[in-house]
This record gives C-alpha cells, sequence and structure tokens, in this order.
C-alpha cells in the first residue's frame, strides 16, 4: 500500500510462511525510503496476529503522521492501526471468529480490505476457496462486508452467498459514495467469477456481473477517465 501524501512511505503485508525484514517472519512493513529500507511494524506482542496472509488498506484521510490502517490476516481475522503500524488492535470481538467455523463469520477466509476515501467506509471481503459449488461456501460468511465505524460493526451487504455464485472475493474498488466494484474466482466451475458492481440505492445493494472471466484478480479505475475499468484474471 503507497501514502497517497507520500509515494517514498510504502505498507507491505507479510505471510507468515515469509521472511523479508530483519529476520521477522509474516506481518507487516514499513519503508519511507521508496522501498530501499524496510521495518517491521508488528513488533507489539499484543498487537498484530500472523497468519497465512496479510491485505492490506489505508483510511486516506487519517492523518499522514500517524496514518490508521487496516489488516485482514487469512486465518485469523481483522486488526486496527491508528499510528501507522506501530501498534494494533483486534477487531474480532465482536464479529469476526478466529478458524473456520460454519456458523458464524469465517476469518479464515478472508481476502481483501478496501477503504473507501469519501465516505470513510470499510469493506471486507470473504469467501471459500476450497467450494466446489455455492452450496460449499458458509452461507454466513462468503460476500462482502461493510464497517461504517471504523471496524468495530460488521454489516453484510451481498445478501447470499450464492449472490456472487458463493465466490472468494479477490479485488475491491469502491468508487464513489454509493458504488463499487469487485471481482471474484471460482475454483471448480468454469462459468463462474468476474467482474461485479455494487450499487447502493436507499441502503440497499444491488449487484449485476459486467465481466464473465474465471479468477478476476485484480480491480482497477483510470485516474483520468473515470468510466475506464480494468479487471486482471489468472490462475492457480
Amino acid at each position: 500500500v503507497v501514502d497517497p501524501a507520500d509515494a517514498n512511505v510504502l505498507y507491505l503485508g507479510i505471510s507468515a510462511h515469509d521472511t523479508i525484514v530483519a529476520g521477522t517472519p509474516g506481518g507487516v512493513a514499513k519503508t519511507v525510503y521508496d522501498g530501499q529500507q524496510w521495518q517491521s511494524q508488528n513488533l507489539d506482542p499484543g498487537g498484530l496476529i500472523r497468519g497465512g496472509g496479510v491485505f492490506l488498506a489505508l483510511d486516506p484521510n487519517s492523518s499522514p503522521t500517524n496514518r490508521t490502517l487496516y489488516a485482514g490476516v487469512y486465518s485469523v481475522g481483522i486488526f486496527k492501526t491508528s499510528d501507522g503500524g506501530l501498534s494494533w488492535s483486534s477487531l474480532n470481538q465482536n464479529t469476526w471468529t478466529p478458524k473456520p467455523q460454519k456458523d458464524g463469520i469465517d476469518s479464515w477466509e478472508i481476502y481483501r480490505l478496501a477503504v473507501d476515501g469519501q465516505s470513510g467506509r470499510i469493506f471486507a471481503g470473504f469467501g471459500n476457496p476450497k467450494a466446489g459449488s455455492p452450496a460449499d461456501a458458509p452461507e454466513s460468511a462468503t460476500g462482502i462486508w461493510v464497517s461504517q465505524d471504523g471496524g468495530t460493526n460488521w454489516t453484510k451487504i451481498t445478501a447470499t452467498s450464492t449472490e456472487m455464485g458463493g465466490e472468494p472475493i479477490l479485488a475491491l474498488l469502491p468508487i464513489a459514495a454509493d458504488k463499487i466494484y469487485t471481482g471474484t474466482w471460482y475454483a471448480k466451475k468454469a462459468s463462474g467469477g468476474g467482474l461485479y458492481e455494487g450499487v447502493e440505492t436507499n441502503g440497499q445493494w444491488s449487484w449485476q456481473r459486467l465481466l464473465q472471466q474465471p479468477r478476476t484478480v485484480g480491480v482497477g479505475l483510470s485516474h483520468t477517465n473515470g468510466q475506464l475499468i480494468y479487471a486482471a484474471s489468472g490462475q492457480w
């Protein structure tokens, strides 16, 4: 994640399986030298818990000297920092639960986080990577969730697990106060996956698939033409 106020400042999410900074495995690293030097940002023993993958989102409205970031940790949950990563607090008490469970939020499935710079809302994308059909994905987990209070409380904005085919959410791009684009991946169905547009009307969200493309892993928007959207696909 690049700091919008200073392109030399970057934050990097690191899997617990990888060691990049000073022998510290996993977590979050920060550079203020355009990537030339990195410092671990998760040394607080009571803070960020390491997991299989770390997905970051930066609040562009936070102070450049004390950035607010959110970290979605695969297999663990969501964490928040309000001091640029020096200390982290868990947002898992009210909604997220560690490890999979069929009757609650499945934090093992978290894939993406995004912060809407206009509204300040936080979006979280979940899915079941091993689902062979929509029925295999936990109804309570798969889809997109939103928080309007800095991550304390969360509400699901995709009505059912089948609304996007029970597909993992691999990309999130809020582009307006009432619109978001998301890319999805469906592991065992060639006709699944694609680019979806979500539109909010009077507090209710509706979704439309714009592109049918398996394993849509990235979404981007042109900075000069708000109607030009980029979608990246791949496979693994």
